[in-house]
């Protein structure tokens, strides 16, 4: 933050004055200003109202861009969202998000009038009003260097050829002026698998385009940078320019909650007529009036369908939508999404009620109510508003206008004053409570922690008492202070059920009378991927589950009602036979994968992030997250595991839609390769030693390599004399021939390198490879393990990457942990999920999952 530095230096004489002074009342004013609809609000609304996007992922994109005039249809009240765009058509969007399309136009009108310049007229190819209006486009592109003089000539020869993904990119790049990016910033391209496949003069232009997000890939790590661009597609990366304010239209946008809803009669003039008042309470006390025509208004999205003004109601949350003259043009209605505010603490009412926060970058000032259940924290402990300090640095989590939470710092630079480190997470189950102490159980380990005053107990989402807590309960507390276990917050969790799998589909049927519902079109996920599922019965929620629109729970009633055709997902339990579904979530919004190891996470805020991402992704209520095959709460995810997801894309951010926990090689569980140097009756040493770390294999030196040793547990599969399992001492005799010596193996170890299992082999593969996959046949006879749904890990771009390929591989000498270990193929059985090492021909160790 701006002026930090010098707050902070100040800070230990504030607290002085804070002391003596007097009470601080603060300056609790509040502005007001008023916004008219658009006076061709009934064109706008008529213009967006497209009859093929109803449940379409893109359709909160295609609404936003319509209603600014961006995005027109085909003159038939349709927008065909799955068309593909021809180059003139990409390029005529360009020009009008870049605020350009004035200046095409003129230059449109001179080339009717003046012909001369263009491309030459025949006979039959005669020049037509369409073209003089497309060249006007390709006119200034050129003018404003979005095009080169090849690209114009190209344009003026080949208009109707589908535009490709590389080129609307770098044409977007050059029309916004996104400075170009060289050399070692240029990161982005070089990450997806075709990057050899873009157009070398086009890359620094491109790279910008996928640092702000504007554009990606696809889940299988791939550009397709000459792929073509659908209407959806293109809609959706419009709306990204104009939701972070770098289109040229000149309009912005407001988010508020409407507070009050007032008719008045307007006589004589223009405006003659009824008109609606809209009472709008901002963050904070300040207010905006948002009027229209009563019985009309602008076009309204509200529960996934487009309405007008007259349907908004008091109490719901809107992002307002003006254009260049402040007018009104379009709004949506949001489920009480949740905000943050940075500033510095300028005071309090005197009633406690209200906060005044000081903008770090302006100097102004911000006055925003405050829950009577606010939760306040400094530096990771609990606190309460008396212990707020003027221009202590703050974070406010703002619902509905009204501030939730409050986290304060003092910082370093207050004299005397050490930053405690932040709180530890641990997540158990409630065996006991104690008075003031309360004991977890986690497996077989037990801990027991301190609640105090201080401790903020939530359960269902709403503050509880120590009382309410239950033996048994899941939760999650932070721990502020580790020699006394002291606590500054217990969350307790409200649903875990049974989840081995994930389906989506567009929502076909529901009959809330047997909590039933059925899908067209369903496909089941499988880290990070999607798979057709063919024909699939009609699925059964449990009476437990909680159906979802965003952080919004919504009936089985509102879900026949109002989402029938919406693209939904649905967390599934099959192991009773049937089809049990225990949480649903409607999308709304363009869906993106992602996979990799959780970076940092900051669950009070409810955001984590993932190695090598800049990107920030929320969770709320609505998010299904799935471990070990059950449903638990996005929290129960640690830093450093793996995760893959599928995130949302809205304009306040990316919420995680599915999180699925990866496991590979089970916890304190080591992989060594290796050649048997020496063996005795008790410990065996590798040299040549690879470790299996993070997916990919990792060359141990010999000063580093531990001694491995023998126990009673101990298994050996000797594949290459006995075709069979051998007991260490039999190993341990082969000492006195050497048979065994310069052998390879695999080994499976525990932390304290006692060896769990090996395999010894005549040879060990070099170039090995780790997939994840799902056994499709077993074939005993002949050791044939058949795998699909396959994923690599690759190690040059560290995520998951599908293959679409079926792998065949021999087992023979594979060593399995089921469990149990098996050398060989083992109990594995069709539809078994597993994470196995080989070489494309021969499999070496297998993990089932």
């Amino acid at each position: 933050m701006q002026s930090r530095r010098y707050v902070l230096s100040c800070l230990a004489i504030m607290l002085i004055v804070a002391l003596v002074a007097p009470g601080h009342p603060g300056a609790f004013g509040a502005a007001t200003v008023t916004y008219e609809e658009s006076p061709y609000a009934d064109t706008i609304y008529r213009t967006a109202a497209f009859s093929d996007i109803q449940g379409h992922w893109a359709r909160v994109p295609i609404y936003r861009m319509a209603a600014q005039g961006v995005l027109k249809g085909d003159g038939q009240g349709k927008f065909r969202p799955e068309g593909t765009l021809t180059r003139e058509e990409a390029l005529a969007l360009v020009l009008r998000i870049a605020g350009l399309e004035a200046d095409a136009q003129v230059a449109a009108e001179v080339l009717a009038q003046n012909p001369r310049g263009r491309r030459p007229q025949t006979t039959s190819n005669p020049a037509t009003a369409e073209q003089f209006w497309a060249d006007g486009y390709i006119q200034v592109a050129a003018n404003r260097g979005i095009i080169t003089p090849a690209e114009q000539a190209d344009l003026l020869n080949n208009r109707n050829r589908p535009a490709q993904r590389q080129e609307v990119a770098a044409w977007l790049s050059r029309a916004l002026e996104l400075p170009a990016v060289y050399g070692i910033n240029m990161q982005l391209v070089y990450s997806f698998s075709d990057w050899r496949d873009f157009n070398p003069e086009l890359l620094s232009a491109i790279e910008p385009v996928l640092q702000r997000k504007l554009m990606g890939g696809d889940p299988g790590g791939t550009f397709r940078p000459k792929g073509t661009i659908k209407r959806g597609e293109m809609a959706s990366v419009l709306s990204r320019v104009n939701e972070q304010g770098l289109d040229r239209l000149g309009g912005s946008s407001f988010q508020g909650r409407i507070v009050n809803r007032l008719g008045r009669s307007v006589a004589g003039g223009d405006k003659a007529g009824q008109w609606v008042d809209l009472d709008v309470q901002l963050a904070g006390y300040d207010r905006a009036i948002v009027s229209f025509r009563s019985g009309k208004g602008f076009p309204v999205l509200k529960n996934n369908r487009l309405t007008r003004a007259g349907d908004l109601q008091v109490g719901e949350q809107v992002e307002f939508i003006l254009n260049a003259n402040n007018e009104v043009v379009f709004a949506l209605v949001g489920s009480g999404q949740q905000l943050a505010y940075d500033g510095y603490f300028a005071g309090l009412s005197n009633n406690n009620t209200v906060l005044e926060l000081q903008d770090p970058y302006t100097g102004q000032k911000r006055v925003i109510p405050l829950s009577d259940q606010v939760a306040v924290v400094i530096d990771g402990r609990p606190g309460s508003l008396i212990d707020l300090v003027p221009g202590q640095e703050l974070r406010l989590e703002v619902r509905n206008n009204t501030a939730v939470a409050i986290h304060a710092t003092f910082g370093p630079a207050l004299i005397g004053y050490e930053t405690p480190a932040r709180p530890v997470t641990k997540v158990g189950r409630v065996k006991q409570v104690l008075g003031e102490y309360l004991v977890l159980a986690d497996g077989d380990q037990e801990g027991t922690y301190r609640i105090t005053s201080g401790t903020r107990i939530i359960k269902g989402g709403r503050p509880v008492q120590v009382a309410d807590l239950r033996i048994g309960d899941r939760v999650r507390v932070e721990v502020v202070d580790t020699l006394t276990g002291q606590l500054s917050r217990v969350e307790v969790s409200s649903y875990e059920g049974l989840a081995d799998k994930v389906v989506r589909g567009r929502l076909n049927a529901v009959y809330p009378e047997g909590r039933q519902v059925s899908l067209l079109e369903p496909q089941e996920y499988f880290y990070g991927s999607w798979y057709p599922l063919g024909t699939l019965g009609s699925i059964v929620l449990d009476g437990g589950a909680d159906i979802y629109l965003g952080n919004q729970l919504v009936s089985m009633e509102e879900l026949r009602n109002g989402y029938l055709g919406h693209e939904v997902y649905i967390a599934l339990s099959s192991t009773s036979g049937s089809l049990l579904g225990s949480k649903v979530l409607v999308r709304d919004g363009e869906p993106r994968p992602y996979n990799g190891i959780i970076d940092r996470v900051a669950w009070a805020l409810n955001r984590f992030s993932l190695v090598k991402n800049s990107e920030n992704f929320l969770v709320d209520a609505g998010t299904i997250a799935i471990r070990d095959g059950k449903l638990v709460d996005p929290q129960d995810f640690h830093e450093g595991e793996h995760v893959f997801l599928e995130t949302i894309y809205t304009s306040s951010g990316e919420y995680s839609a599915l999180m699925q926990h990866f496991q590979g090689v089970p916890p304190r569980i080591k992989v060594y390769a290796g050649r048997l140097s020496d063996i005795d009756r008790r410990e065996v040493e590798l040299s040549r030693a690879r470790q299996l770390v993070g997916n990919q294999w990792e060359t141990v030196s010999s000063r580093r390599m531990p001694t491995l040793t023998f126990d009673n547990r101990t298994k050996i599969w000797d594949a290459y004399y006995a075709g069979g399992w051998i007991t260490p001492d039999q190993l341990a005799e082969s000492r006195w021939s050497d048979e065994y010596l310069r052998m390879e193996a695999f080994v499976i170890a525990d932390e304290e390198d006692r060896v769990l299992a090996m395999t010894i082999r005549y040879s060990n593969p070099e170039n090995l490879k780790t997939s994840v996959a799902r056994v499709a046949a077993v074939n005993r006879d002949s050791h044939v393990l058949v795998l699909d749904r396959v994923q690599d890990w690759s190690e040059g771009y560290q995520r998951w990457t599908p293959n679409p390929q079926v792998l065949r591989l021999n087992m023979e000498d594979a060593l399995v942990d089921t469990g149990s270990f098996y050398g060989g193929l083992g109990d594995l059985q069709p539809g078994d999920v597993v994470y196995i090492v080989h070489d494309l021909y021969d499999g070496c160790v297998l993990f089932k999952q």
